[in-house]
């Protein structure tokens, strides 16, 4: 499967578009991960820890 990923001016809406032959298990799991997940996970010290999307207002990645 191919990715592409196209960067947009801010005043544009987000969109996601899935091109595909047929609806499957994978990306009807897909979809419904963007459109109703609401946590990530986060590492720190090697332990996993699950975050609330609404409650980040910051991202650093160091190293």
């Amino acid at each position: 499967m191919k990715t592409k990923i196209e960067l947009i001016p801010e005043e544009k809406v987000e969109e996601t578009i899935i091109r595909c032959h047929k609806m499957t298990d994978e990306i009807q799991n897909i979809v419904s991960y963007i459109e109703n997940e609401k946590k990530i996970i986060g590492y720190k010290r090697g332990t996993a820890y699950p975050l609330n999307i609404n409650s980040i207002y910051y991202f650093e990645n160091v190293d």
